[in-house]
């Protein structure tokens, strides 16, 4: 038996393909809240419409909404 075929089985019989991909779901979500909430304070108290959006476009609706909350006031 290779390596492939024990992966396969092993991923197979226990839920450990669904486990991985859960998790994996997770990471994408958590990744999209941190580069929301760094972006919506990036945006600053003077938006400068100059500056390059450094997201996603499926992020910037997220970003807007939370950009007047968490804007960092000097």
């Amino acid at each position: 038996m290779n390596d492939y075929m024990f992966e396969q089985s092993e991923l197979d019989d226990s839920g450990l393909l669904e486990v991985t991909l859960d998790a994996f779901g997770n990471a994408i979500r958590m990744t999209e809240c941190a580069v929301s909430l760094f972006e919506a304070q990036s945006i600053g108290p003077d938006p400068d419409p100059a500056r390059i959006r450094n997201y996603p476009e499926g992020l910037a609706k997220t970003v807007v909404k939370l950009a007047p909350r968490y804007k960092i006031t000097v």
